[in-house]
């Protein structure tokens, strides 16, 4: 990854810094009996990295039961239908009062056949019995009536800063 683009097929790192890079008979050469060797079988090795708008922490604290409702993750999710009809399914499986939690993907309103999220009502009719929220990357949540109530959020709840 330099200014030519050059692509090499080995390179040698030593605490921590590449010091060396070419092929793997001219890296081989620099190895000591100490060294260790790691072979990526034709696979790309790219230095530097770093995604660092990752929600992992949320992601995580959101447990594994959530509905999945992203489009990117499960390409049936194309509507707010299939949306409806996963927490629809989730719900027949659970006892009236217990939360669910769908996990949506960001920008997903851009996606779905409808341009839009789905609404308290749709989220109502899919389980009218369980508080419900779908959240839709970590800045977006559309909830059911039921949710909002049990938070006492209403009309008059003001708007959180930022």
């Amino acid at each position: 990854m330099d200014g030519a683009d050059r692509v090499a097929q080995a390179l040698a790192i030593r605490d921590g810094l590449v010091v060396a890079l070419g092929s793997s008979r001219e890296v081989a050469a620099l190895a000591g009996a100490a060294t260790e060797t790691v072979d990526l079988r034709g696979r790309t090795a790219l230095p530097g990295l770093a995604d660092v708008h990752v929600h992992l922490a949320s992601d995580a604290s959101r447990g594994a039961d959530a509905v999945e409702a992203r489009d990117f993750f499960d390409p049936s999710i194309r509507s707010t239908a299939d949306i409806q009809a996963a927490i629809r399914e989730r719900a027949s499986q659970t006892l009236p009062g217990e939360w669910i939690v769908a996990r949506g993907s960001p920008m997903q309103d851009l996606r779905l056949a409808e341009r839009r999220l789905p609404t308290i009502e749709e989220l109502d009719a899919a389980a009218p019995e369980h508080p419900c929220y779908v959240s839709f990357g970590a800045h977006v949540i559309v909830a059911n009536s039921l949710a909002l109530r049990l938070k006492n959020v209403t009309r008059d709840t003001p708007s959180p800063q930022g």
